[in-house]
């Protein structure tokens, strides 16, 4: 159910941008929590990284969240905790792109939170998310 609502949360805060960041009180947003990460490498900077998050050293929460990032790129919760950290440097448009690429890797199942019936519930063309603009999902605007 927790992994559930963390993948609600990406897709909420991807719709809602930057005006959530605005209403929020700075010190009520907090970082995802690890999820189960198998790379050594990323799950270090990950970890790293919400320790940074939660000290408000948002330059090195970014560092550490993009160091994890590029070495394993298919985790929401990397992306999820990089979003957070850039709006919290006050780089909206940048935070939006990786709330937009968690959304996408959880439709995709990438990374997808799961039941205990094995499924994300969150399975597109059956009431899940829509694509987002302009990844090759769907119609875009010209």
């Amino acid at each position: 159910m927790k992994k559930s609502i963390v993948g609600l949360a990406a897709l909420f805060l991807t719709l809602n941008g930057p005006a959530v960041f605005a209403a929020a009180n700075p010190q009520d947003v907090q970082p995802v929590p690890s999820p189960k990460i198998q790379n050594k490498e990323a799950k270090s900077d990950f970890k790293e990284g919400v320790k940074a998050f939660k000290n408000q050293k948002y330059d090195e929460a970014v560092s550490k969240f993009e160091a994890a990032e590029k070495a394993d790129p298919s985790i929401p919760a990397t992306h999820i905790n990089l979003g957070l950290a850039l709006a919290k440097q006050g780089k909206e448009a940048e935070a939006k792109k990786h709330l937009d690429q968690a959304v996408i890797l959880i439709v995709k199942g990438t990374g997808a939170p799961s039941t205990s019936e094995g499924s994300s519930g969150m399975t597109p063309g059956a009431g899940g998310a829509a694509p987002a603009p302009g990844s090759g999902g769907g119609p875009s605007a010209p």
